[in-house]
């Protein structure tokens, strides 16, 4: 018997899961709780309108048991922490609900997150508006997140991006992305379909992806404009690993099959206030050029974690699960002239990540590293790196303190790339529109969360101060510089909707306290974005120096 209604429940008592045989499962999704929004008619109809309850049968497509299973309080806690990872649910409990009939019966209640998605990006000169991102986190409460992004290039063709998301592809616990981005000199359109690997009960994961995209990196800025480089990427990867060992102590091992190719595609151009004109001046010599590359990779894996469920800490009051304790991940992949590969070289990636603390208390590193190395030989190239380094402390229950320390670092890349302290979502506040370039890059933040309330019973209301400090250094990106360390201040508004929501509005405003020359002297950011669900999600100038068709499942574990 399967139900999906809170009344079919008999409230005999809730009890431990322990063995016991599971004759229903009943399903309560619930609206967000926005009983403020009663207070103000119109704008509490037009909420009601727009928002569709996540469907039960998606709530049940992430549960690891069914009726007839014995009652295990392992996946009962995994279901559980499954159920909150997803971006269109705010919270989730699993109660254990004795029937009267010799079984149990489990009652699966789920709040949403407010479906509607807006961000947007203002500036202190013309245009103001420098971004818009809309769009639907839950579409028809089907888990599907579908959204539209706009943001201003100067003199480029602005960019827009289309994506849509669905995280329970074909009724199964599958995640399908399809996005297709007009750049500003080109294109970014992939597809991926994965089984991504959320718990240690799992016996698998995979992994399916094609993608093409033509971009372009920036460098060094003149008196009459600045230097650009058009390439192009074509990639492709299929597959999977599986687990041995118990949860808690196991590892993972995999095999995937990856190509790709990359290339300049244009000639050296220096971008003016007028357009475009070829740069006969440029000198890139032989630093970038056609690449192509077919392996065979083996994947391996071992992780000791457990998942801590700890409240407040990226969020005002809401609940994430950290992982604590260790895991690592390895790939090693081997160059296959019989599938189109132009060379004979051996790849190596790997992943680590440490965990330590207490709910007051937690300190997590992870460190990701790529390279390449002709066989045979000690030449190494296509080296990558990246980091992130941060303590999470909550002196009072209504106080915060984050700070973090974020490195990446390139050497001997053949794909153009250049990075900045102007990223969005990963340089320093207030830099947006910095044009300095280097090959290395690194940035402390310090983060002061101050919850105040929950103002009209309409969501969870706090404010931030922030402080950030970061530098680049030259590395062998053409054209690099060593900048000297450029700091900014700042203070934002945060408010999430529902109360207890990980998902919060973020209104900042920073201000760089020595810009470059000629740049903007405030950034007003209005942001809103879910970032318990993910710990260090690589800025986008790393990722495109990195090999695009990377099994990606045995990096993304927490």
């Amino acid at each position: 018997m399967v139900c999906s209604t809170a009344g079919a429940q008999n409230t005999a008592g809730v009890v431990p899961c322990r063995g016991q045989r599971i004759d229903s499962i009943v399903v309560d999704p619930q609206a967000p709780t926005v009983s403020g929004l009663n207070r103000v008619p119109v704008v509490g109809k037009v909420v009601r309108a727009a928002h569709v309850i996540t469907r039960a049968d998606v709530v049940r497509g992430f549960l690891l048991m069914r009726v007839g299973d014995q009652c295990n309080e392992l996946r009962r806690a995994e279901s559980e922490r499954i159920l909150r990872s997803q971006p269109f649910i705010a919270d989730a409990t699993i109660e254990v609900v004795v029937n009267g009939h010799g079984g149990i019966d489990l009652v699966v209640t789920t709040i949403d997150e407010a479906s509607i998605v807006l961000s947007g990006n203002i500036g202190n000169s013309a245009p103001n508006v420098r971004g818009v991102k809309l769009g639907s986190g839950n579409l028809s409460g089907l888990g599907i997140a579908t959204t539209a992004s706009w943001r201003h290039q100067p003199v480029y063709d602005d960019r827009f991006e289309l994506r849509l998301q669905d995280y329970q592809f074909a009724g199964r616990p599958n995640i399908f992305t399809i996005a297709i981005a007009r750049e500003p000199l080109g294109r970014d359109d992939r597809v991926e379909l994965t089984l991504p690997f959320r718990t240690d009960i799992q016996r698998f994961a995979w992994r399916t992806l094609l993608g093409e995209s033509r971009t372009h990196a920036a460098f060094e800025q003149r008196d009459s404009g600045r230097l650009i480089l058009g390439y192009s990427r074509e990639f492709a990867e299929a597959g999977g690993i599986v687990r041995l060992g118990p949860p808690g102590k196991l590892s993972l091992f995999g095999l995937s099959m990856t190509t790709e190719r990359s290339y300049p595609d244009s000639a050296p151009e220096l971008m003016w206030a007028g357009g475009f004109r070829p740069d006969t001046a440029a000198m890139f010599g032989m630093r970038f050029a056609e690449a192509r590359s077919a392996r065979i990779n083996a994947l391996v894996g071992l992780r000791g974690l457990r998942f801590m469920r700890v409240r407040a800490f990226d969020a005002l009051r809401g609940t994430q699960d950290i992982p604590i304790g260790l895991q690592v991940g390895t790939l090693v992949g081997r160059s296959v002239r019989a599938f189109g590969s132009d060379a004979n070289d051996v790849f190596y990636a790997s992943d680590l990540y440490i965990g330590i603390g207490n709910p007051r208390l937690t300190y997590q590193l992870q460190l990701q590293g790529e390279g390449r190395r002709e066989h045979g030989t000690k030449k190494w190239d296509g080296l990558v790196g990246s980091g992130r380094l941060t303590r999470h402390s909550r002196p009072t229950a209504d106080r915060t303190s984050i700070f973090s320390a974020e490195w990446s670092g390139t050497s001997n890349v053949v794909v153009p790339h250049a990075m900045s302290l102007g990223v969005p979502d990963a340089g320093l506040r207030g830099f947006r529109d910095a044009v300095e370039v280097g090959g290395r890059r690194l940035i402390f933040r310090l983060d002061e969360q101050l919850y105040l309330g929950t103002p009209f019973d309409f969501g969870d209301f706090g404010t931030s101060i922030f402080a950030d400090l970061g530098k680049l250094w030259a590395g062998d990106v053409p054209y690099g510089v060593d900048t000297p360390v450029r700091a900014s201040v700042g203070a934002s508004l945060r408010l999430a909707v529902p109360a207890r929501s990980t998902r919060m509005w973020r209104l900042e405003v920073a201000v760089p306290i020595n810009p470059e020359p000629n740049r903007s002297k405030w950034e007003l950011r209005l942001s809103h974005r879910d970032i318990t669900s993910f710990f260090w999600r690589e800025p986008g100038d790393v990722d495109a120096a990195r090999a695009h068709a990377v099994p990606a499942s045995i990096y993304n574990w927490p």
